[in-house]
């Protein structure tokens, strides 16, 4: 069963009190008058107090949930952090490995390089041998031969870059591909 709310005194109540006078060991009227007019004003006083106090607790319960609102932010900041954190450090590791196979392909092109020119040099020796040949009636055919071995170590070249660009990550083929296409020219002309 619910139990009935208190019907509390106002100090108007109080003020507007009315009690039944005696002429024997009655008290003074207006020494009672003025009491509950004090116990009016001190009573009207303490329960501004209390609805004060009441507002205040109804600000601090709204700060401590802002409170908590902005403890639960933090937390979940700090958590994405976190994660930022090691996705950027993945990034680093990813970026780092990129480098290595880029500086590992810049050396192959060196390599390829040396190689093109070594075989240059060997077509340059071929062909001056064919020359002197000529000037002693080697046949055409020998020169044509000297000619296909020439084109085909070229090609053979220009194969050996395609075939180690095609293992180059994408993000690499797309920074070395100017690169690649100086090299198959240089070895083609």
């Amino acid at each position: 069963m619910p139990e009935k709310k208190k019907v509390r005194l106002t100090p108007v109540d109080i003020k507007n009190a009315k009690f039944k006078t005696v002429l024997i060991g009655g008290l003074k009227k207006s020494d009672v008058e003025a009491f509950l007019e004090k116990v009016a004003h001190d009573y009207n006083e303490v329960l501004k107090e209390n609805k004060d106090l009441e507002n205040m607790l109804t600000q601090m319960r709204v700060k401590a949930l802002e409170a908590d609102e902005i403890k639960t932010d933090y937390e979940k900041l700090k958590d994405k952090n976190l994660i930022l954190e090691g996705e950027v450090e993945a990034l680093r590791k990813e970026n780092q490995e990129l480098r290595n196979k880029i500086s590992e392909q810049e050396d192959l092109i060196e390599a390829l390089k040396l190689e093109n020119a070594e075989k240059d040099a060997i077509i340059l020796e071929l062909k001056k041998q064919l020359e002197e040949k000529k000037d002693n009636q080697i046949p055409a055919e020998i020169i044509e031969i000297a000619r296909k071995t020439a084109l085909q170590i070229k090609q053979k070249a220009v194969e050996e870059v395609e075939k180690a660009f095609q293992n180059f990550p994408e993000p690499l083929k797309v920074k070395i591909k100017p690169i690649i296409e100086k090299v198959k020219k240089e070895l083609i002309s």
